[in-house]
């Protein structure tokens, strides 16, 4: 029988070899990976944020909270003339105003590299935030 090729049952061919030697096929290699991979399914699996972030969000939340009393002071004389806008504030002063959120956040990351200013709505509405503890 010339130029053909049998196999035993059983038997292991070069490619089959070269698998076993790579960590076995790819489908089971593939399944292992899986396993590794663990999905995240609740915000309590989730690793800490970097303290870096931790520190910005401190000076963030500061910020905001010295801003919003003198914002609310303003805000009357702002309904007047820019009802739906948003003010970008940094240190109790106005830095600007735009007409949405996006371009305001956008404009105070460029103007304050640090990220540390507060947006604000100018808008009398009042806003339910339902059962979150304040």
């Amino acid at each position: 029988m010339a130029g053909r090729m049998t196999v035993k049952a059983g038997a292991k061919t070069a490619a089959t070899k070269s698998a076993a030697a790579r960590g076995g096929s790819a489908s089971r290699r593939l399944r292992r990976a899986e396993r590794k991979i663990r999905l995240v399914r609740h915000i309590s699996e989730l690793p800490p944020p970097p303290p870096e972030l931790v520190e910005l969000r401190k000076k963030q939340r500061k910020e905001q909270e010295k801003n919003n009393p003198v914002f609310a002071a303003m805000l009357p004389r702002l309904l007047k003339t820019r009802r739906g806008q948003w003010a970008v504030m940094k240190k109790g002063a106005l830095a600007g105003f735009y007409p949405t959120l996006g371009d305001a956040g956008k404009a105070g990351d460029r103007r304050y590299r640090s990220g540390v200013y507060s947006l604000h709505e100018i808008d009398d509405r009042e806003i339910d935030l339902g059962m979150f503890p304040l």
